[in-house]
């Protein structure tokens, strides 16, 4: 709007800048004129800007008293005061009005405004729109219809039985925070009773502020005394904790615990927390930070944290309790104390005797899964176990635990919803665990009581090749060969908490489930042709019996194995090996010109390593492969061929 202002002088120093001359005077709209309020700090930035604005009047004359005449005018991109010293027009206005009005853009004691030259009404009874709900007074209210919910007179005294002058200004205020409320003479409220108990309040907003920055002195003003109706006590915000029980390792180190408030406040609020000792002392067992303070700052609707230290003391004392409380603070502001206030906190000794609960393989725990016709049949048992972990954490995000675990006579999922019990666990750990035997969907699992790592980077199992999911492929690590996506718009790569897409080769249909843990959530759906699949065996079935929903569930982005042959000269490959996946016996596909070319031939493992190399005719290279193939072991293989400077590269399978 600086602009405006710009051009306007440019064209007053060319003698075009006044209305003498006969030229036009432009229209702007009111948020134009008033752009970021820059003058003086808080005033309309196109002061003394000559200009048309064309908009509804709002409010009653207000200047009646003076013989002046003052409204507010709005358009759909603001509002502005409308201004004239004298009350001269040969109209007369309501609000309602439509009008064009002609004037200067100026302000007075902050409050921006057009002092009008002339009018024009160009309707009448135009539709004023719905107040806007607000808890304060500021820029973005001036020359606004508002509405204040829930206030009271801070001293109901001030407002004068008898009042004398062209008006008066009273305190109203909702918790402890205080607005200027303006009554002007020429409203039907100067003389009226004052408000009792709480009250809402409509109106417009204004601003007397004479100093600069004009960043001060916002004013409410009603209309009518129909602006103001009997209200309701503005609720009270409640501060309480998000949850009231919590069990912590003694290494547990820096705890944060989360309070929560139950509607903002437009003041700060400050709570203090205290701490009752059970068998737990501070600071010999843990120790309150921040002197036990918590604060919620004005307008602020999330969670705040208590910020606690547990102390590992290195002593066989088995665990320990104590209890935080939070209590009110003085000058801590107008709050209420939730009835979640108390929460107690049990400290896990990790010098303690472990319980004597009796160790079982996993396959003892998983029975015949004769529960609810496809769970472990041990359910609700409390035992310990151990084991090597498969796959990512499922509950990393939550800062939980989800993880398959297999031993020698099978697996089983571990699981904590939210605690990680002060561990961190990867794939290849081994751990034992405490804890008791549950279903979630005909997934049989550990819930955990506690955890700890006795290992990591223990060898895991190899793939164990399926062409479907059952209950003998739940928590145990399979592959699949053959099967390619149905329908690939199935993958949103980074939606939600993970995806599941359909998987066929034809004949049998298998779920494949991304989770948000794993790398391949956030990435694209796979294009080229798949060789294998490798995952973890789930199951999400809400029925009994829980015999179907079987998924596979990938580790990790290199466990879907695609076709990545490739040319040294970016075209078509030309070379490939039939069948693939293979049993053994494979022939190597070449173009006719090749079948005598010495061909370079070089196979790797999956860990890097050179397992056969032949130098020879496509024919050579065909014999020799197939014999290594039907000995070896099961597996993925990485193929090259050098043929003079021409490389290619493809993958093998073996079954």
């Amino acid at each position: 709007m600086k602009s405006l202002y710009k051009l306007f002088i440019l064209f007053a120093s060319i003698g075009i800048g006044n209305c003498a001359l006969g030229q036009t005077i432009p229209t702007y709209t009111i948020a134009e004129v008033r752009g970021d309020n820059s003058f003086e700090g808080g005033g309309a930035d196109s002061n003394n800007v000559k200009c048309k604005l064309v908009g509804i009047v709002y409010g009653q004359n207000i200047g009646v008293t003076g013989n002046r005449i003052q409204f507010v005018l709005r358009d759909q991109t603001g509002g502005i005061g409308l201004f004239k010293n004298t009350n001269d027009l040969p109209i007369q206005l309501f609000e309602g009005d439509s009008i064009r009005a002609i004037g200067t853009v100026n302000n007075f004691n902050g409050l921006s405004q057009i002092t009008v030259d002339s009018v024009k009404k160009l309707g009448p009874f135009r539709p004023i729109k719905a107040p806007r709900l607000v808890t304060t007074l500021d820029e973005s209210t001036e020359s606004d219809l508002v509405k204040l919910e829930g206030f009271t007179l801070s001293n109901p005294s001030a407002w004068p039985a008898a009042p004398t002058g062209s008006g008066f200004t009273v305190k109203i205020k909702r918790n402890n925070v205080e607005l200027d409320l303006r009554i002007d003479n020429d409203c039907n409220l100067y003389g009226a009773p004052a408000p009792s108990g709480y009250f809402n309040v409509v109106g417009l907003g204004g601003q007397f502020d004479n100093s600069i920055p004009k960043n001060s002195g916002y004013q409410l003003l009603p209309r009518n005394a129909d602006d103001i109706t009997p209200g309701l006590a503005p609720p009270i915000p409640a501060i309480e904790f998000v949850e009231t029980t919590l069990s912590l390792q003694e290494s547990a180190g820096n705890v944060q615990i989360p309070l929560k408030i139950s509607i903002p406040s437009n003041e700060q609020l400050v709570v203090q927390v205290l701490a009752l000792d059970s068998n737990a002392t501070n600071p010999a067992d843990y120790t309150i930070l921040q002197s036990g303070q918590v604060t919620f700052p004005a307008n602020f609707g999330s969670n705040q944290i208590l910020n606690l230290n547990i102390t590992n003391d290195g002593l066989l004392e088995g665990n320990e309790k104590f209890k935080l409380i939070i209590r009110k603070l003085a000058g801590g502001g107008n709050l209420e104390i939730g009835g979640d206030s108390i929460m107690t906190i049990t400290i896990l000794d990790d010098e303690t005797v472990v319980p004597q609960l009796p160790v079982y393989n996993v396959g003892l725990l998983r029975g015949n899964n004769s529960f609810e016709g496809g769970v472990a049949d041990s359910i609700n048992v409390s035992c310990k176990i151990t084991g090597t972990l498969y796959g990512p954490n499922l509950r990393g995000s939550n800062n939980g635990i989800q993880f398959a675990i297999r031993d020698a006579t099978g697996g089983i999922n571990v699981f904590s919803a939210s605690s990680n019990f002060g561990v961190t666990l990867q794939e290849g750990d081994s751990i034992r665990a405490i804890g008791k035997v549950t279903q979630f969907n005909g997934l049989s699992q550990l819930n955990l009581d506690s955890v700890i790592v006795l290992a990591a980077g223990r060898p895991l199992q190899a793939a164990v090749p399926v062409d479907s999911l059952s209950e003998s492929a739940e928590s145990n690590l399979v592959s699949i060969t053959g099967f390619q996506i149905v329908n690939p718009t199935q993958w949103t790569t980074g939606i939600g908490t993970g995806f599941t897409v359909q998987v066929s080769n034809g004949t049998r249909t298998i779920d494949l489930r991304i989770d948000n843990d794993c790398a391949l959530f956030n990435q694209p759906v796979p294009t080229a042709p798949i060789i294998s699949i490798t995952g973890l065996g789930g199951q999400f079935d809400s029925s009994i019996p829980r015999t179907s929903g079987y998924q596979l569930l990938p580790r990790k982005a290199s466990d879907i194995l695609i076709n990545s042959s490739t040319s040294s000269q970016n075209r078509k490959n030309t070379i490939s090996i039939f069948p693939n996946p293979t049993s053994g016996n494979v022939r190597m596909l070449y173009p006719e010109d090749l079948s005598n070319s010495q061909i370079n031939f070089q196979m790797f493992n999956v860990q890097g390593q050179s397992v056969l190399e032949i130098l020879g005719t496509p024919s050579k290279i065909s014999t020799k492969l197939s014999e290594y193939l039907e000995s070896s072991p099961a597996g993925y293989f990485n193929a090259s061929f050098l043929i003079g400077k021409d490389f290619y590269r493809t993958t093998v399978v073996k079954n």
